[in-house]
């Protein structure tokens, strides 16, 4: 693959660095509180961070990092479980993911949509079966690597419907798989899990739709310059648009602290676990699994909204720490 662009990498960084999101949060929440809609602001920040690009260009970039399945390619050994029933495990269908053509057990799917990490397709569009799910690199394959020597792979976890048969969860890793079935988790750490993924992706989502609207507000106020510095037209846009900006900001850095207190939760319970005590993971279910999201409102699909909460994984120690997921290593 062809060296990545600076706006490539750092949105790229972006999406697997805690970190630098929640920096690039809060300069767009002081950018906010002082009403500097200019995009110098923005590309002075990407340059003191290394990235020599501009807000444009990343911009430009979102769709070719985020919505590139071929970004994705490899076969998926994957696992099923009832939803009501997450300790009943069985080997499924292999998930083949090759020049953008993803097949389920053989047979190609059609129609498939990729948006924002977030693969799925239907059964009404021809296909044996419908799926919604998240692509992600968490600590399934991390398990894996501490029990095998083998490098981190990339995963995924969702739901899958295949004719009158209930809907099941869904997990599958890219690679080789000795027994092709993973450890059972319990329900509640499934439903907290796909919470956490869930709403990071969420944060992501927000932070593109926040610059789109910065775009625009230094548009609006370029062309209120340009009228004299009077349009009540404009004027109002601008107010609408500013109102828009802090609360998609604010709603983005409510996304990722939620995420990082479910996390802490979870190292917390794995560490428990691990000492003998299970008694944290049993406590009951959570709450936010089955609430989905809209991952980046008018700008995005909806990551989660018919996929819910039961889904397999032990993403904790990747999301507790500095880095949640090099989303795209393999490939880039």
């Amino acid at each position: 693959m062809a060296e990545l662009s600076a706006a490539q990498k750092f949105t790229r960084d972006l999406v697997s660095n805690l970190n630098l999101l929640k920096s690039f949060e809060q300069e767009l929440q002081n950018a906010g509180k002082h009403k500097q809609w200019e995009s110098q602001i923005i590309d002075n920040w990407l340059d003191t961070r290394g990235y020599k690009t501009t807000l444009q260009e990343v911009l430009d970039a979102k769709d070719s990092m985020l919505s590139n399945l071929s970004l994705w390619a490899g076969t998926y050994q994957t696992t099923i479980a009832p939803t009501n029933d997450l300790s009943n495990t069985s080997t499924g269908s292999n998930l083949v993911i090759a020049n953008s053509i993803v097949t389920l057990g053989g047979t190609e799917i059609k129609n498939c949509s990729f948006n924002l990490l977030n693969l799925s397709w239907k059964e009404s569009d021809g296909n044996s079966s419908a799926a919604n799910i998240l692509m992600h690199r968490g600590a399934l394959s991390k398990e894996l690597e501490k029990q095998t020597g083998q490098a981190m792979q990339n995963e995924f976890i969702g739901y899958l419907t295949q004719g009158s048969n209930a809907k099941v969860s869904w997990v599958g890793v890219d690679g080789p798989n000795q027994d092709g079935t993973h450890s059972p988790q319990k329900e509640s750490t499934f439903q907290k899990i796909f919470n956490v993924i869930n709403q990071i992706l969420s944060s992501i989502g927000k932070v593109f739709q926040a610059l789109q609207i910065f775009d625009m507000l230094e548009k609006l106020t370029k062309a209120l310059a340009k009228a004299g510095g009077k349009s009540p037209e404009i004027e109002q846009k601008i107010e609408s648009n500013e109102t828009n900006f802090n609360d998609t900001v604010s709603d983005a850095q409510s996304d990722l602290s939620s995420a990082e207190s479910e996390a802490s939760s979870l190292e917390k319970s794995s560490s428990d676990s691990d000492s003998g005590d299970d008694s944290g993971d049993d406590s009951g279910s959570d709450s936010g699994g089955d609430t989905g999201g809209d991952v980046a409102g008018d700008t995005g699909g909806d990551v989660a909204g018919d996929t819910g909460g039961d889904v397999a994984g032990d993403v904790a120690g990747d999301v507790a720490g500095d880095v949640i997921a090099d989303l795209c290593c393999c490939c880039l």
